[in-house]
């Protein structure tokens, strides 16, 4: 379907479409008197042509087709809005309203809908000021003076969209808008920067380039293949939801939100952009990129770890998504924040597309926002880190199931300093005699609520202890999925 200009010749056709409409879509709610009289008494074909040429006029076109139109004044007024009896449902007296919209910009709309509409009006925020009888050829006909209000953001959509169409980054998982790849980006994307996920991805689609390679996948090589990127869950539960992609929907990846926002390790975020890239639905993924922007283009000054603000973001958002560009309006608010709108710094305000509409640029106070609420001090871990080795093998174990690096493997390791004394006396408990206890590095590592401050040793080892599990030095770094925080003491 297309959305374009009204032209003069367009002016019979649509009169046809209008006589035809009026009486197929409105037949339940008027009587064939009334509708009659309906048509008969507001199409004037030079009148409406001469009003269509004043108003902003736009035509949906399906297959050579007008299928609807719909036209508005200059102070807001939605004077016509008809669509074909076999469209209805689809989506586009919502494209007519959003062309027109976008066009004419007035902190206020007003139509006068028909029984029959009023309930698609209210969907797209619009209220009844005011019910009324109105006359035709003789017949009263009733119908409602229907209001909105514009909403405060609603005017960032087309600049945003321009500018995202000219800059926009290329990335692997922007080539297409296959819900797997899209699925699988989010996920690594969540708490890791781009650069570091894109060869993380390249080699993932490469093992695994759809639901069914995953979801039939070994999870030891799944884990693996994740090594490095953290946050293991997420990998697990990739694993998890693409079982279930593939045993209960047939590995079709499933389209409506709410059975997306089911799926293992994907909440409001995750179904909200999977939603709306990969299936073109108006369904917001509100990150800290995107309140990042919005409380800076309206200098909002609530705590952006507040869940009802985050909603009601969401909310206000979905009620400007553009009908039929919803890929591009999640992404370029994503990529706004990333880019231009940048976390930890100033922010490129002038290479910004909404500069002009931007209370936080206008009044230089950008550093101000977002308000975050300051985070729990991380708590510090200090450990004992064992790099035992016996005949070219090296001592690994897997975690619990449970906690921090569930069922991962790791090296040998307490939760307290120790000198080489109390390090061969432990080892001893464990069953293993050493030739050898030799420092080798402190390191640290960060974890979001964690941090790690490691004290690790070489050890060579006279027996191998049965609670470790010996391996050489080609499975620790072939098949072995061993967290980043132990391969820093390698």
């Amino acid at each position: 379907m297309v959305i374009r200009e009204y032209k003069p010749k367009d002016c019979r056709l649509l009169a046809e479409l209008f006589y035809d409409t009026v009486h197929t879509v409105n037949a339940k709610d008027y009587t064939k008197e009334q509708l009659d009289a309906w048509a008969d008494g507001n199409c004037d074909l030079e009148k409406w042509n001469q009003s269509f040429q004043e108003h902003y006029t736009v035509v949906a076109v399906e297959k050579e087709q007008a299928v609807g139109f719909g036209d508005m004044d200059t102070t807001g007024y939605l004077d016509r809005l008809y669509v074909h009896k076999d469209v209805q449902g689809k989506g586009v007296a919502t494209a007519i309203c959003d062309a027109l919209e976008s066009k004419i910009r007035q902190d206020k709309y007003m139509t006068h809908a028909s029984i029959t509409a009023r309930k698609f009006f209210e969907k797209r925020g619009y209220r009844v000021v005011k019910e009324q009888q109105v006359e035709r050829k003789g017949i009263l006909l009733k119908n409602y003076v229907m209001e909105k209000e514009r909403t405060q953001f609603a005017w960032i959509v087309g600049p945003l969209i321009q500018w995202y169409r000219k800059k926009a980054r290329v990335l692997p998982w922007r080539e297409n808008h296959d819900p797997y790849r899209v699925w699988v980006s989010e996920i690594m994307l969540q708490q890791t920067r781009v650069e570091a996920v894109i060869p993380y991805y390249h080699r993932f689609m490469e093992y695994f380039p759809n639901v069914k390679s995953l979801a039939l996948a070994q999870e030891e090589t799944v884990l693996k293949l994740w090594e490095g990127l953290g946050y293991y869950s997420r990998a697990r539960n990739l694993k998890k939801a693409a079982e279930m992609i593939y045993y209960q929907f047939d590995g079709i990846f499933p389209c409506e939100y709410e059975s997306i926002r089911k799926l293992p390790g994907i909440g409001k975020y995750t179904a909200g952009a999977v939603s709306s890239i990969a299936f073109g639905q108006p369904h917001a993924a509100v990150d800290g990129n995107v309140l990042r922007v919005i409380t800076r283009l309206g200098e909002i000054g609530i705590d952006i770890k507040n869940e009802k603000f985050k909603n009601s973001v969401s909310e206000m958002l979905e009620e400007i998504y553009p009908a039929g560009l919803c890929s591009e309006f999640t992404q370029s608010l994503m990529e706004l924040g990333a880019v231009v709108c940048v976390p930890g710094g100033e922010p490129k305000c002038n290479e910004c597309p909404l500069k002009e509409g931007c209370r936080a640029y206008q009044n230089d106070s950008w550093q101000h926002y977002p308000v975050k609420s300051a985070k729990a001090e991380r708590k510090k871990i200090y450990k004992t880190v064992l790099i035992l080795s016996s005949q070219g093998k090296t001592a690994v174990k897997k975690r619990e199931e449970q906690g921090l690096l569930a069922g991962l493997w790791e090296l040998p390791n307490t939760d307290k300093k120790m000198n080489t004394e109390e390090i061969k006396q432990w080892l001893e408990e464990q069953g293993i005699e050493t030739a050898q206890i030799k420092k080798h590095k402190n390191a640290k590592h960060v974890f979001t609520h964690l941090e790690w401050y490691m004290y690790c040793y070489d050890v060579v080892c006279t027996t191998e202890g049965s609670d470790f599990n010996w391996v050489s030095e080609e499975e620790l770094e072939d098949t072995i999925p061993l967290p980043t925080a132990f391969r820093k003491c390698l």
